[in-house]
């Protein structure tokens, strides 16, 4: 009888086995380089980091904004005005905007001809949110790039 019982017992152990789960994936860690400015808003304040990505050639501009949280461990309001390094995690998906514009001259030839000059501009704004892990100053003030 005690071999039925250990036969049954290592059948049922074998089937009675928890599903395997996935472990949750953790979030990309997110490296931002800009200038952090705060402002107060309904008695709080508020950090954000603006990054600009400019193609002149192109006519193209780029500009990510983020609203940045602090982990307990991250002191946000001794870097405000520097040029920092924060890194962090993305909370919640983008908010994106874009504009194409187009401008249209005519200036005046002197070979009687009338030129037509065209010049067109594309920009993009994304606004993000970060929680922030980790900051690093990369210069002490903003005008420095």
């Amino acid at each position: 009888m005690s071999l039925l019982a250990t036969t049954l017992l290592l059948a049922f152990a074998t089937q009675a086995q928890p599903p395997q789960t996935k472990p949750a994936s953790t979030p990309a860690s997110v490296v931002a380089i800009g200038c952090l400015q705060s402002a107060t808003a309904n008695g709080q304040e508020q950090f954000t980091l603006t990054m600009k990505d400019t193609n002149a050639a192109a006519g193209e501009v780029k500009t990510i904004t983020y609203t940045l949280s602090p982990t307990a461990a991250v002191d946000l309001k001794s870097h405000v005005g520097q040029r920092v390094e924060v890194t962090g995690t993305e909370a919640g998906p983008p908010i994106t905007a874009e504009t194409d514009t187009t401008r249209t001259s005519t200036p005046t030839g002197t070979s009687g001809r009338t030129p037509k000059v065209e010049t067109r501009t594309r920009t993009d704004i994304e606004a993000r949110q970060l929680r922030v892990t980790a900051i690093k100053m990369l210069t002490a003030d903003c005008r420095v790039p």
